[in-house]
């Protein structure tokens, strides 16, 4: 017998929604996959754009004088962009040494993030 409301039978319960989630296993698999797609051969290619050297070159230049609060391109101030880039790239020169892996490195992150948000 359904309880009742008021005289009213009860509205019927909501639909539970379906768990659409990935499970961990299978999100580290994509991940790892994810992985090898945007960082294998990605120093292969030297630096192509001429804003891509410039940066490249300032955090190359943090990393080597160990200034980390003034960035600098041919050793004279460069505050084009926001100093964190060039720290992230800094680094990651320490993680991977100064190439153009390194250097692009940081590019790659946020596209895992963008894989693991999408599950």
């Amino acid at each position: 017998m359904e309880p009742e409301l008021n005289g009213q039978p009860a509205p019927p319960a909501a639909p539970t929604p379906a768990d659409r989630s990935i499970q961990p296993p299978a999100l580290l698999l994509l991940l790892a996959m994810a992985a090898v797609l945007f960082f294998v051969g990605l120093g292969s290619l030297g630096l192509t754009d001429r804003d891509e050297g410039r940066n490249a070159e300032a955090g190359r230049e943090m990393f080597e004088t160990g200034d980390y609060i003034s960035p600098t391109f041919n050793y004279e101030p460069r505050f084009a962009k926001p100093v964190f880039v060039y720290w992230l790239m800094t680094l990651s020169y320490h993680a991977f040494g100064v190439t153009e892996f390194a250097a692009r490195f940081l590019e790659g992150q946020p596209c895992l993030g963008l894989v693991e948000e999408a599950e």
